[in-house]
């Protein structure tokens, strides 16, 4: 089976082909290379007073960004701690929650 190619764009639509125009755009990804910094990098909770900056973040319309903490409840026998270098060592068995991130 060998099948004819259209001569036009008129030809491939009366052939059944379908032709579909949109406006330009941008395909959105998520934001990448930044980082998110706490100060102090520890403290007590309700009595320490903690601030965040972000910071080196691409995306492709970055005055678009805005930023959310959130508080994840974290499960029995498990501790955070800093690792003096900005990271956070974890002692104990952590998994994620399931957050619904789109609602």
């Amino acid at each position: 089976l060998q099948l004819a190619r259209p001569e036009n764009l008129n030809q491939a639509l009366a052939l059944g082909a379908k032709a579909v125009k949109s406006l330009p755009f941008v395909a959105d990804g998520p934001p990448s290379g930044g980082l998110v910094q706490s100060s102090p990098q520890s403290g007590y909770a309700v009595t320490t007073s903690f601030s965040g900056t972000t910071s080196a973040w691409y995306d492709e319309d970055a005055s678009s960004l805005t930023f959310a903490y959130y508080l994840l409840p974290l499960r029995q026998n498990i501790t955070l701690t800093s690792d003096g270098n900005g990271g956070i060592l974890v002692d104990g068995t952590f998994r994620p929650p399931d957050v619904e991130w789109l609602d």
